[in-house]
């Protein structure tokens, strides 16, 4: 934005572009959702701002609904609260068949590139996030927690990912000024500013594919039966997020009712659906009303919370909830709880 924050931006996971050519840095999206696509301008803005000046960042949709009337307007609001150096040098484009829209004169070697990364992209819906996401998430929560500082020999076991990768994210983050070292080079996350915690949840949400079913005939179960229903089987391997999960969490989440029932589930089939409601079905238009949506939780191992009354997504996964559910007030509420609370 035009004014900067005291505080230093934390890098957002949407950092890692899908691919670079030439001075172009390029960022795949299958999304529908505007938010989604927010979300991922900013982060290309993030990464622009340590590029050279002549580099110039793009994301790009595939197969996607949003018209490109729709995307030009995005795109002129995106630019109008960024800094035009960065803003001029973020674009948002459509690959459609054998033509890149939205991009100033593409040549024909950079869409065969784009074709082919396309390709190797594809990929099912709810894929786990990349390494770099899961070690960044895992750090949050570890400082959340109160868990206090750890090895990078720790981290690398905790995530599951290779000793180059945890390093080159601390890199990041100590680059960024939000990780303390101790004396023996344990590391452990700075307290960040809201600004900080809401680009991080917003970039999150914007990363996420989510599987999404409906309720053709209209005669759903409701979301606490639903929840309860999966309770009784006993699974650990699935948690309740979303409207429920944050008010389990949060009792003074100012919301009545529940909008649908999110869950987060980890390396798990999702046969189990049709245990909870045999009606509903899978569906690919996210602009549908949902009444479940699940989210695939990354890592070797999941952030659930299980004690007597279920598993429960832990409270930054229902904080991404409520953040794609656009209750946004309601989660900036319990994000503030979440750090007075650790602040005890």
């Amino acid at each position: 934005m035009h004014s900067r924050s005291a505080a230093s931006p934390l890098p957002p996971p949407g950092l890692d572009v899908d691919g670079r050519w030439k001075n172009w840095l390029v960022d795949l999206q299958g999304t529908h959702n505007l938010r989604d696509i927010r979300g991922n301008l900013l982060a290309l803005a993030y990464l622009l701002a340590k590029e050279p000046a002549g580099t110039q960042a793009a994301c790009v949709l595939v197969d996607s609904k949003i018209t490109q009337d729709r995307l030009a307007a995005e795109l002129a609001m995106f630019r109008a609260v960024v800094r035009p150096s960065l803003g001029s040098r973020v674009h948002l484009a459509q690959l459609v068949g054998d033509e890149v829209v939205g991009l100033p004169s593409p040549d024909s070697g950079f869409i065969e590139w784009l074709q082919g990364l396309a390709g190797q992209k594809a990929a099912p819906a709810g894929a786990p996030s990349s390494s770099r996401e899961v070690v960044l998430a895992f750090l949050l929560r570890s400082w959340l927690a109160h868990s206090g500082p750890l090895s990078t020999t720790a981290i690398q076991s905790a995530v599951g990912a290779s000793y180059p990768t945890v390093a080159k994210v601390l890199k990041q983050l100590e680059a960024a000024s939000v990780l303390a070292r101790a004396s023996d080079r344990r590391i452990e996350m700075r307290a960040l500013s809201l600004l900080q915690w809401r680009n991080w949840i917003a970039a999150q949400a914007a990363t996420r594919k989510p599987v999404r079913f409906i309720d053709p005939a209209g005669t759903a179960r409701s979301p606490e039966a639903m929840a309860q229903r999966l309770f009784k089987l006993g699974r650990d391997d699935v948690a309740v997020g979303g409207v429920l999960g944050a008010r389990h969490h949060f009792a003074g989440l100012n919301i009545t009712g529940s909008i649908r029932l999110d869950l987060t589930v980890h390396r798990a089939p999702l046969d189990f659906i049709g245990k909870l409601d045999a009606g509903l079905v899978e569906t690919q238009d996210p602009n549908t009303k949902a009444v479940i949506v699940v989210h695939h939780s990354p890592g070797p191992h999941p952030w659930f919370v299980k004690d007597k009354a279920g598993v429960w997504a832990d409270p930054l996964e229902c904080l991404i909830d409520l953040h794609e559910l656009g209750l946004d007030e309601q989660a900036d509420a319990m994000l503030k709880h979440l750090l007075e609370k650790r602040n005890e």
